[in-house]
C-alpha cells in the first residue's frame, strides 16, 4: 500500500490510473491502512469509495483534512448482491462492484452535525465517534441502530469531565441494546455509578475498555 501511494501521489494519478485497476478488496485494504498512516482528503477519500460510498459495508473517515460526504452514509448497496450463504462464483462476481450495505462506520476528528447522525442506517453494528469535537446527541443511537455490538466513544473531550459524561452517558437507554458487547471509553471520565448503569439488567456485562 505505501509503495502504490507514493507511486500514485498526485489526486489525477490516484483517481485515473491506480484506482481503476484496484479490485474491491485492495480498494477496502487500502481504506484501513491510509485511515492508520496516512489520511487521505477530501477528493482522495471520495474517490476511492466510489459510487457506494463505503467499501465492503465500512466507512472510515479521518480528519481534519477528509469530512464526511453528506450522502455517504444514505447510499444504498448496488443490486449486484452478495449470496446469503457467503459463498461467491468468482467468475461471474464482479470484483469492482460493492454490494454491502455499511455495518462499520469510524469516525474520527471530524465534526458531526445531528442531521447527520440522524442518517445512520440500522444496519449498523460496528460505530466509532473518536474525537469529534461537539457531543453529538448519543442517546438517539438505541433507537436509529439497535444492532450495534461495538461502540467506541473515546477520546472525545465532552466525555472527559464526570459530571458531564454522567449526564451523557445515562441519557442513553442501555437497555435497548441487546447485542452490544464492547464500549471504548479510552481517555474518558467516568463514574462507577454510570458504568453500573451501563450492565443494569444484563445477562452478561458489556466489555467497557477505559485503557
Amino acid at each position: 500500500m505505501r509503495v502504490l501511494l507514493d507511486t500514485f501521489s498526485t489526486l489525477e494519478d490516484f483517481e485515473h490510473i491506480l484506482l481503476p485497476f484496484l479490485p474491491l478488496h485492495l480498494r477496502y485494504v487500502l481504506q484501513r491502512y491510509t485511515a492508520i498512516h496516512a489520511p487521505l482528503s477530501d477528493p482522495s477519500l471520495h474517490a476511492l469509495l466510489g459510487e457506494s460510498g463505503h467499501l465492503k459495508g465500512e466507512l472510515i473517515v479521518v480528519g481534519p483534512y477528509a469530512s464526511l460526504r453528506k450522502d455517504a452514509i444514505a447510499l444504498k448497496p448496488s443490486d449486484h448482491q452478495v449470496p446469503v450463504d457467503g459463498s461467491q462464483d468468482w467468475e461471474a462476481e464482479d470484483p469492482f462492484v460493492d454490494s454491502f450495505e455499511l455495518q462499520t462506520l469510524a469516525l474520527i476528528s471530524i465534526n458531526l452535525s445531528l442531521q447527520t447522525l440522524l442518517t445512520f442506517p440500522r444496519s449498523l453494528i460496528r460505530l466509532a465517534l473518536v474525537d469529534i469535537p461537539f457531543p453529538p446527541p448519543i442517546f438517539r443511537l438505541p433507537s436509529l441502530c439497535p444492532s450495534i455490538v461495538v461502540l467506541d466513544l473515546s477520546f472525545n473531550s465532552w466525555l472527559k469531565d464526570p459530571d458531564r459524561s454522567r449526564t451523557i452517558l445515562e441519557m442513553v437507554n442501555w437497555d435497548k441494546w441487546d447485542d452490544l458487547d464492547v464500549l471504548g471509553l479510552r481517555s474518558c471520565s467516568v463514574y462507577q455509578d454510570t458504568l453500573d448503569r451501563v450492565n443494569q439488567n444484563r445477562w452478561l456485562d458489556i466489555q467497557i475498555i477505559l485503557t
